[in-house]
C-alpha cells in the first residue's frame, strides 16, 4: 500500500502506512494530531505567498485544533 505524501500515521516497529479511518478508530489523539499537523503545514504554505491566509484555511486549523483537544480531553478523562 503506498500512502500520499504529507504527515500521516505508521504502525509500531513498521514503514506501513495507516489508513485515516483505522487511525481514528484506534488511535483518536494521534489521528486528530496528524490532522492538526496537516491543517497547520497548510496554513504555512499559503503564508509565504500571501499576507493572510483565507478564511477557509484558518477555520479548518481550528477545526483541527478543537478534534485534537477533544481528543486529548477523552484520554484524559479516562485516565490515560
Amino acid at each position: 500500500m503506498s500512502a500520499p505524501a504529507g504527515v500521516q500515521l505508521l504502525l509500531s516497529g513498521s514503514s506501513a502506512p495507516v489508513c485515516p479511518d483505522c487511525g481514528r478508530k484506534h488511535a483518536p489523539s494521534l489521528a486528530a494530531l496528524a490532522h492538526l499537523a496537516e491543517a497547520a503545514m497548510r496554513i504555512g504554505r499559503i503564508h509565504r505567498h500571501s499576507v493572510f491566509p483565507p478564511l477557509t484555511a484558518l477555520l479548518d486549523l481550528a477545526n483541527a485544533a478543537e478534534k485534537y483537544a477533544q481528543a486529548t480531553q477523552s484520554l484524559s478523562d479516562c485516565g490515560l
